[in-house]
């Protein structure tokens, strides 16, 4: 059976378990990718380092797990309303003033926007689901936390100019939090974070006995949770990679079963380290979110 795919400039194009890969091929407008729209049961599609000025033409996407339109010409974020099933969307590199057009995102979980031109961090309350956040490299120059965002693990906000940051203890599941290279005079609520393993940040006032906790969870969390994501990282059911979000929220729950497990898979990734058993990460490895969903069925 011959795999889906596409035409662009007269070649065609293949679906790769689920993927397609349209990255660096000077596209400006997604119209002239021929059958596109048909590919109803796509999960991942990346067009990232194109020349895209706007977004249109995904509505027959309704399968589409991951967008990359990154490294663009993208001014507006809009043309998403169909891509309910969107769990991933990287828009870094473009030139987006505004957060807006993502209503319909519900489920979404790793919304990246490095590198545009936002001022203002709004639009984002009705993404409960949101895990992962990132805003480097934008003029932000006030952020607010919100208590809708009960799920975000990650917030980059590197490189902004930040002069202040309200509410923070009202994102109380953050594991990692990254403010450098900003204009911050002080920070408040760090000490109510009680989930947070990873802080960079300037020569901004903290208290001592706060850095010095998490300068040691940071020690513990950092360096035995990079050896976890990286050893389980290839999905015994399919052989795919696993998503690293995915690996970090399970190594960071607070859950008592899967801390339980967690101990367990970490005795036995050390154990196999030890006897170089090169099998071993896909004996015992944990199923990608697809393969995962495939076995709760």
């Amino acid at each position: 059976m011959q795999a889906p795919r596409v035409m662009l400039n007269g070649e065609f194009i293949s679906v790769y378990a689920g993927r397609l890969d349209l990255s660096s091929k000077g596209i400006e407008d997604i119209s002239v990718i021929d059958g596109l729209g048909s590919l109803k049961y796509l999960q991942t599609l990346v067009l990232a380092n194109n020349c895209i000025h706007d977004v249109s033409g995904l509505d027959g996407l309704e399968s589409l797990r991951e967008l990359d339109l990154s490294n663009n010409a993208i001014e507006e974020i809009k043309g998403l309303d169909a891509l309910a099933s969107l769990r991933v969307l990287i828009l870094s590199g473009n030139r987006i003033m505004k957060i807006q057009g993502l209503d319909h995102l519900e489920d979404l979980r790793v919304l990246k926007l490095a590198r545009n031109r936002i001022q203002i961090v709004e639009n984002l309350d009705h993404l409960s689901q949101l895990r992962i956040l990132d805003l480097s490299s934008n003029n932000v120059h006030h952020f607010t936390g919100s208590g809708k965002l009960i799920n975000l693990r990650i917030l980059d906000l590197n490189h902004n100019g930040l002069e202040t940051i309200d509410r923070l203890d009202e994102l109380s599941m953050i594991h990692e939090l990254y403010l450098r290279d900003n204009e911050l005079q002080g920070i408040e609520s760090l000490d109510k974070l009680a989930y947070l393993r990873e802080l960079e940040i300037d020569a901004v006032p903290v208290p001592d006995e706060i850095m010095e906790e998490l300068g040691s969870l940071n020690k513990l969390s950092t360096d035995e949770s990079r050896q976890f994501i990286h050893f389980f990282s290839t999905c015994p059911v399919c052989g795919k990679e696993n998503h690293d979000m995915s690996l970090a929220e399970f190594f960071f729950s607070t859950a008592e079963e899967k801390k339980n497990l967690k101990r367990q898979l970490l005795t036995l990734m050390n154990r196999l380290k030890d006897s170089n058993d090169a099998d071993g990460k896909r004996v015992i490895g944990i199923p990608c979110c697809e393969c995962f969903e495939k076995l709760r069925e």
